[in-house]
């Protein structure tokens, strides 16, 4: 019974060493625009893009390549401003980033961002101005307590005079 156990012990544990830890050495660019590809570097990976899973804060991000050493994604629409993890589906094991990620919008007009930013199921604006505004800063808050995250873009309306405005989205999923 005793070598039973040790032969069930020493699989085990052979089982075990095969399996690699992802970790994340470095992200780059550390800020892109929604679409942009970031590279992550590290160890542990796969070189199956299906075995893995890679989220911008709380979002999914379509891989589009990965070796064990490297993984090339897309910034996916929702990314915030947080850490980045990498999953190994297959082991279970995951990793996180020390360095967050910056969503970045470039400070595209409004409607351009609207139109490629925010998804169907939020309200239109609650406050706003007319004229052309340039976004420069996003927070995705629940800012009325109903467990669904809101998002508020800072505006500058004006770069000559500095003058500024926020826009307000509730979600209403």
């Amino acid at each position: 019974m005793k070598g039973i156990l040790t032969l069930v012990w020493s699989c085990l544990v052979v089982g075990l060493m095969g399996q690699t830890t992802p970790y994340i050495n470095s992200i780059s660019p550390i800020t892109a625009k929604v679409g942009e590809t970031v590279t992550i570097a590290g160890s542990g990976f796969s070189a199956t893009s299906t075995d893995l899973r890679v989220l911008f804060g709380g979002v999914s991000a379509p891989i589009l390549s990965s070796t064990t050493n490297l993984i090339e994604v897309s910034v996916p629409q929702g990314a915030s401003h947080d850490e980045i993890m990498v999953i190994n589906v297959v082991t279970g094991y995951s990793a996180s980033s020390s360095q967050l990620f910056f969503p970045n919008y470039g400070g595209d007009s409004f409607d351009n961002l609207l139109k490629a930013e925010l998804p169907a199921f939020f309200d239109s604006e609650v406050s706003t101005n007319t004229n052309q505004k340039l976004a420069y800063d996003l927070c995705m808050c629940d800012f009325n307590g109903d467990g669904l995250n809101d998002i508020v873009i800072t505006a500058q309306e004006n770069p000559t005079t500095g003058n500024a405005s926020r826009l307000v989205y509730q979600n209403s999923s």
